[in-house]
């Protein structure tokens, strides 16, 4: 695995897992649910304020430096959660935290974007979302177990201490190609009706991770009833699944191209399956969430593709950080709106309705110009062909030794 990808799997192994079960501990620690938005929120705004400044940093200045730069602000971050539960120095820790984290994470893809093989984008992105997904869903798994031995603050130490780690093994990372960019020319790749009607799909699709990060193992906990080993295995084996599904999706794009159809079926399934997870029995709603997580899988395979085929390698770490930044403000609207909604009405219905603005997502991205093109150029895809993009299609026998199975016959 190169190096892009190692730090990125170490972000998320460490991250990922935290921030998922963060509610658990804010409410453990007695705080509001107005308090619990605002800091869950401030993740996000430190994202909408830095993410496109990171990304023409990425093209102009250095990517090396911004990595290194984000891995020690979230040294700081987990260091100072470890021993502090007090409201206002945490607004201070979840700011420093999220401008961290959102560093590394916009400058490790954006060397993604620059240097991956232009041949195979599929593999490469569905090799980028497997580095998300995989180390996740076993970091969530670990957690959950050592959750239940131990308290947050020794994890937040331990967290500390991984980044001081990656933040060493980081210094080894070579930096990308440096270009001289204006303004100008990233208005002229970014302010079309195309990129702008994507972006709109985008902003609707992931407004459900608002409800994932205000509401999911609150609703595991609270409404299902798990303990905190049971919830970790719930949230993290269709995660897993998501990261395997990565890998053979990306790989069925470079064999068969990126038709559009994968896109609207992962934006669909993953609307029903996030809404049809609230159903009040465990296995039931265990095999919905599975089905939203592989819908979640096609839809930002097929996305991450489409990025790095619209946008030039010179211009891709300020126009991908203009696209992630509508994604996060899809986010962050959806923890404002279901923060406050969940703690009111229950935890299902942020669930539910965030997978109703999957579905229209799907319907406006009917509206996009290259999808349009895509459905009326690529073929029909069947039952079949979705589930070969999901496992991987077999491989034929050898001549050889189909010619001696029928010998044998």
């Amino acid at each position: 695995m190169r190096l892009p990808y190692l730090l990125l799997a170490a972000k998320i192994f460490i991250d990922n897992p935290i921030f998922f079960l963060l509610p658990l501990h804010l409410t453990a620690i007695s705080l509001t649910g107005i308090q619990q938005g605002i800091l869950l929120s401030l993740l996000t705004v430190t994202a909408l304020l830095t993410t496109f400044i990171s990304g023409v940093g990425n093209d102009r200045i250095s990517t090396r430096s911004f990595i290194l730069a984000g891995f020690a602000l979230s040294v700081v971050f987990y260091a100072g959660l470890s021993g502090t539960t007090a409201f206002w120095p945490l607004v201070i820790l979840f700011f420093i935290g999220g401008v961290g984290s959102n560093l590394t994470y916009t400058s490790i893809t954006s060397s993604i974007f620059k240097t991956h093989d232009e041949e195979r984008k599929g593999a490469a992105f569905g090799d980028y979302w497997f580095s998300r997904a995989f180390p996740a869903g076993i970091g969530v798994l670990l957690m959950g177990f050592a959750l239940s031995r131990v308290d947050f603050p020794p994890l937040f130490a331990f967290a500390a201490l991984g980044f001081v780690v990656v933040w060493f093994l980081a210094l080894k990372l070579d930096d990308t190609t440096r270009v001289d960019t204006t303004l100008d020319e990233y208005s002229s790749d970014l302010i079309s009706g195309e990129v702008l009607k994507l972006g709109a799909v985008l902003f609707l699709f992931t407004l459900h991770w608002g409800a994932e990060v205000t509401s999911y193992s609150l609703f595991l906990a609270n409404d299902l009833g798990l303990s905190r080993s049971e919830l970790a295995v719930y949230i993290a084996l269709p995660i897993i699944l998501l990261g395997l599904a990565s890998r053979n999706i990306g790989r069925a794009i470079d064999r068969n191209g990126n038709n559009p159809r994968i896109f609207l079926g992962g934006l669909a399934l993953s609307g029903f399956g996030h809404a049809a997870m609230t159903y009040p029995h465990v296995p039931i709603s265990f095999v919905f969430r599975i089905v939203h997580e592989i819908g979640d899988a096609l839809a930002v395979v097929y996305t991450y593709v489409v990025i790095a085929t619209l946008f030039s390698r010179e211009r891709v770490g300020g126009d991908s950080a203009f696209i992630t930044t509508i994604m996060v403000m899809g986010q962050f609207v959806g923890i404002l709106v279901f923060a406050p909604l969940g703690a009111a009405r229950g935890y299902a219905l942020p669930h539910i309705l965030s997978g109703l603005a999957c579905f229209l997502a799907a319907a406006l991205a009917l509206k996009v110009p290259f999808i349009q093109k895509g459905l009326a150029t690529e073929p029909s895809l069947g039952i079949m062909d979705m589930v070969y993009s999901l496992i991987g299609r077999p491989q034929a026998l050898p001549t050889e030794v189909q010619h001696n199975e029928e010998v044998q016959e």
